[in-house]
């Protein structure tokens, strides 16, 4: 047995301890507490989370009320609330979180997306802003039938139209009925996706059909891989059958976006009429009730009246009060323009046709003293000018006029010169002394031009007309409605008695200033007459009098054993290719491709190449361009033939970058009769070239360049020397079946040729 632990210890000394008895109370456990008389303290209660700036939230927020959160949010907001952190891009990565915002915004009848369309991708159509293409910021458009936001230039970029795609739909018969399509105007406008009853009309004309560039390629794709074996007819048609189906899916779900879309556009034009209806009701009322009154049809001619009823808002006092100083400060010259038109009595309007026809009968032979004088000074003023080379072409006329009229003014030789001068002056010395001068040039082409202007009152940027003179002083009338520059051009009379006397040129002044501009010059939407700024001419081209870059001289092409020299378009292509990468532009990639091909095609024997690669080669072109989807490689070339166009929809190719397909449709139609290789398209210069070759950054280009077109050594120079002397070419004459090493250098066209002997062009020693 083990003994106690406290056995050992020392003993306790226990005298004088002395041992109380505890206090009532005081084995009791002591409870928590305050001091007496002490405030109680203040218990901590955690409030809500305070937001400050620079600090961050300390508290964290779950997923699902942050989705809560952002689905009463804009949709706009919710591509910047991606952005902000990696918690709410998680927590809109989920398609049901742009689906709550899309219902919460827009409401449950807005249709669903496309299919395999994602939810933020409907949203970025709809909120969005900005070329999907090009990047041009103020973009907004949308067109539903390719789930694309482009600007105009892009749309017509990356379309086909019906009408280019003739020759696919030769080898592809049935693919655009396979393919969502768009409906656009003449001026390619987009409409509608597809033909149907819409709830929305637009005033469009000329309607056609027009194919994204990347579903043809596709479906090309398709049915190539579709057709690698063979197929029964059975089959075929059920291919085709369900593709079509699916088609006709997804333009019905277009139509029903569309039409969702374009319906509360609708309901604002339809309000805004209605605010601008009571406007006018409210303004002709004020008008009316003024001392003396101010009628509608005065009103109609101020233009802060016409400004005033065009804002979609309410009327009220305030809006009448600032407008009401503005119409007085025109109203006599308004009711002088009522009057003048009206012409109320029967003798002013006697005394207004006899003045008008005595004026008319003496001046329609161009035969009255003034005239022939006129006419005179005309010949001295041209004399002067036409061996001025310092002049550019489009300012030709206009100064010529100016000058005739500023000797007019000044001479004191003939008395019966202080006369004044009208428009219809103007347009006699424009038709009888001017136009034979510029018609005796050499380019035709550059005569054409010379003798067309501008409007200035037509300041729309996206319509480029362009007038004859006497055309353009006929069409000023149209902006002399309201009161302004052009109001002295306002027919003062009616109408037949303008047309038969011989319009408003003989009641207009001819002034410092013609209301005429250079094609060069922009249009401001304002005249003055009497302006004594000097005449703005157009900058001086940098080409000087040096001879022109033969660059193709003394080269020739290295071809590849995978493209025959009589495959046009796969050489073209090949070419155009290897500049890819390079940042070469593509109408440069266009002239070097169809060169290189040329080149490649006149190397054959006489025999197999014809005096022109065939007109299907261009065909053969389109369909390759859509196949492999190089759209940019041949696209933005004008019409050469098409400058002098009276129609607007033919002047449009010469005035516009047109795709390949367009340009090549259009061609087939209208120039079918001229030669393609020279007529087709306007190519820039061989100087163009090289000095974009030479440019800083171009080096990567020039390479490529040196590569497909090497230069001839000079062994073989004089081969080809000795063997001119040895065949006697000085008399003109190719031997039968020998091609010139060296293309044509002037334009495209190939060297003059029959089926025996070939005229000599370039004499071989100038290439040394």
């Amino acid at each position: 047995m083990s003994p106690p632990p406290f056995e050992g210890l020392p003993p306790v000394n226990m005298e004088g301890l002395q041992i109380s008895a505890p206090a009532p109370g005081s084995l009791k456990r002591k409870l928590g507490g305050r001091p007496k008389g002490s405030a109680p303290k203040r218990i901590k209660v955690k409030g809500p989370t305070k937001l400050r700036k620079g600090k961050p939230v300390a508290a964290e927020v779950p997923l699902d009320v942050w989705q809560m959160i952002l689905s009463y949010c804009p949709q706009k907001f919710l591509f910047k609330a991606r952005q902000i952190n990696k918690s709410f891009q998680h927590a809109l990565s989920y398609e049901s979180a742009w689906r709550k915002n899309r219902i919460q915004n827009y409401g449950p009848d807005m249709p669903d997306p496309l299919p395999g369309m994602k939810e933020w991708e409907y949203a970025r159509l709809i909120e969005g802003m900005g070329c999907m293409d090009c990047g041009n910021k103020k973009t907004r458009k949308c067109y539903w039938a390719f789930q694309k936001r482009w600007c105009a230039k892009c749309l017509e970029k990356n379309t086909l139209s019906e009408s280019g795609a003739g020759n696919i739909k030769e080898k592809y018969p049935k693919l655009l009925d396979c393919i969502p399509y768009a409906v656009v105007d003449s001026y390619r406008h987009y409409e509608s996706a597809g033909y149907y009853t819409r709830t929305w009309n637009r005033a469009g004309h000329g309607r056609q059909e027009v194919y994204q560039n990347t579903a043809v390629t596709y479906m090309m794709g398709e049915i190539d891989a579709f057709f690698k074996t063979e197929r029964s007819e059975e089959e075929q048609e059920t291919w085709f059958a369900e593709r079509i189906a699916l088609k006709l899916d997804l333009m019905e779900r277009i139509q029903n976006i569309e039409d969702w879309v374009e319906l509360p556009k609708r309901d604002k034009r339809t309000e805004g009429q209605r605010l601008k209806a009571e406007r006018v009701a409210f303004f002709e009322e004020k008008a009316m009730s003024l001392t003396p009154p101010l009628t509608p049809e005065m009103l109609h001619l101020i233009p802060a009246y016409g400004r005033a009823i065009d804002i979609a808002k309410p009327p009220s006092e305030r809006s009448w009060k600032a407008l009401l100083p503005k119409l007085e400060a025109d109203r006599a010259a308004a009711a002088n323009m009522v009057s003048t038109r009206n012409l109320g009595d029967d003798d002013a309007n006697d005394r207004l046709r006899k003045s008008r026809i005595d004026l008319y009968y003496e001046r329609r032979h161009n035969d009255s003293i003034q005239q022939i004088q006129l006419l005179q000074l005309a010949d001295e003023v041209l004399g002067d000018f036409l061996d001025d080379n310092s002049i550019d072409d489009r300012d030709f006329a206009l100064l010529v006029l100016r000058e005739v009229w500023s000797r007019h003014y000044e001479s004191d030789i003939i008395p019966d010169l202080n006369a004044r001068l009208l428009l219809d002056d103007a347009i006699m010395v424009f038709k009888k002394k001017i136009c034979p001068a510029i018609d005796q040039w050499d380019d035709t082409v550059r005569s054409k031009k010379a003798k067309l202007f501008k409007c200035p009152g037509c300041t729309r940027t996206d319509v480029n007309a362009k007038y004859d003179f006497e055309d353009l002083i006929a069409h000023l009338s149209k902006h002399s409605s309201k009161l302004g520059d052009f109001v002295t051009f306002r027919k003062p009379g009616p109408e037949v008695m303008d047309q038969v006397l011989g319009g408003i040129g003989l009641v207009v002044e001819w002034t410092r200033n013609l209301p005429v501009l250079a094609t060069h010059q922009t249009a401001t939407g304002k005249w003055d007459p009497h302006d004594e700024t000097p005449y703005q001419r157009a900058q001086p081209s940098s080409t000087e009098d040096k001879p022109a870059i033969r660059l193709f001289d003394n080269r020739y092409t290295v071809g590849t054993q995978f493209i025959p020299r009589d495959r046009f378009a796969a050489n073209a292509m090949y070419a155009a290719r290897e500049f890819q990468g390079t940042g070469l532009h593509a109408k440069y990639k266009t002239l070097l491709g169809l060169k290189y091909a040329l080149f490649q095609w006149y190397k054959q024997p006489q025999t197999e190449a014809s005096r022109e690669p065939p007109r299907e080669q261009l065909d053969e072109i389109n369909i390759r361009l859509m196949k492999d989807g190089e759209y940019d490689l041949f696209h933005g070339f004008r019409c050469p033939n098409c400058v002098d166009a009276s129609l607007s929809r033919l002047r449009k190719f010469a005035e516009k970058d047109q795709s390949f397909s367009d340009l090549l449709a259009h061609f087939k139609a209208t120039h079918s009769n001229e030669n393609w290789v020279t007529a087709f398209m306007a190519l820039p210069s061989e100087d163009e070239l090289w000095e974009k070759l030479n440019e800083e950054g171009q080096e990567d280009a020039l390479e490529v360049f040196q590569k497909i077109f090497p230069i001839r050594k000079r062994s073989q120079v004089y081969r080809m020397i000795e063997f001119e002397k040895t065949f006697h070419f000085h008399a003109g004459i190719w031997p039968e079946g020998y091609r010139p090493l060296v293309a044509p250098v002037e334009s495209l066209a190939p060297v003059s040729s029959s089926t025996s002997a070939t005229p000599y062009r370039a004499p071989v020693a100038r290439m040394l």
